[in-house]
């Protein structure tokens, strides 16, 4: 009677359920929610303790076998990379084609070396000079540079500068003019270096503009089979202060 009471009174409550669904509890021993938790803690389940911080994500670091990869840095994108442990690493995005090397800056020098700035990393460079010179009308030159010491030979370079209604070619052959006719305000120049440290051909491709008027558009190469890994900037005469920056072109 006491059973045949609770069914009377559970009657709306059984309306609701289908034959089938009771069946799927057909078997059960144990509370279902003791049971869940139990797979839970299996070891071919992935338990939610996995993660730890806010954005962190679960990759396999092999077959069947998840791992934990912690969130990177505010800013930084999920990159591909066979090296790691998981398959992935957070890596800055780039901000665009070029990436800064370095900047240096020199002041009442005769030469400066900067070493060390063209790796394998990158193929080509971009080098950006500001600066005024001790002696007006003097030229900065540009010579590659190998484990410290510079290259003096096998430069080939034509172009051709404007100063006021004059106009002119140009050529060189043991440097590159990375600024034609500086002189003592500010005097800019640009230049493209192409594979320095490719064992080969080096080229070059430049413009500037110098405070003695003079504006300059220049191309060429260093034809001897070395790998540059820096460069030397130097005076034609006098000393030339300023700032120069090195970027490396994306591929």
């Amino acid at each position: 009677m006491t059973k045949a009471r609770d069914l009377a009174n559970a009657g709306t409550a059984l309306t609701t359920v289908s034959a089938t669904e009771l069946g799927y509890l057909d078997g059960v021993t144990s509370a279902v929610q003791t049971q869940i938790n139990s797979k839970i803690a299996q070891a071919t389940a992935i338990n939610p303790t996995i993660v730890d911080a806010k954005g962190d994500i679960v990759a396999a670091s092999a077959a069947d076998t998840p791992a934990r990869l912690a969130v990177g840095s505010n800013g930084t994108v999920l990159t591909a990379d066979s090296a790691e442990a998981t398959g992935l690493k957070w890596s800055t995005v780039a901000t665009g084609a070029l990436t800064k090397i370095s900047t240096q800056t020199f002041s009442a020098s005769s030469a400066v070396n900067v070493n060390n700035v063209f790796s394998s990393t990158y193929k080509n460079y971009l080098i950006l000079v500001d600066s005024t010179h001790s002696v007006n009308d003097t030229d900065m030159r540009l010579q590659l540079r190998a484990s410290g010491t510079n290259t003096t030979t096998n430069y080939t370079m034509q172009g051709y500068y404007s100063n006021g209604s004059t106009v002119g070619g140009d050529s060189a052959s043991i440097s590159f003019p990375i600024i034609r006719a500086g002189g003592t305000s500010l005097n800019a120049g640009q230049c493209t270096v192409f594979s320095p440290f490719v064992t080969g051909v080096t080229g070059f491709i430049g413009t500037s503009t110098g405070s003695a008027g003079f504006n300059a558009t220049l191309g060429g190469r260093q034809t001897g089979s070395t790998s540059f890994d820096g460069f030397a900037l130097s005076a034609g005469s006098g000393n030339i202060t300023g700032t120069v920056t090195i970027y490396g072109y994306e591929a």
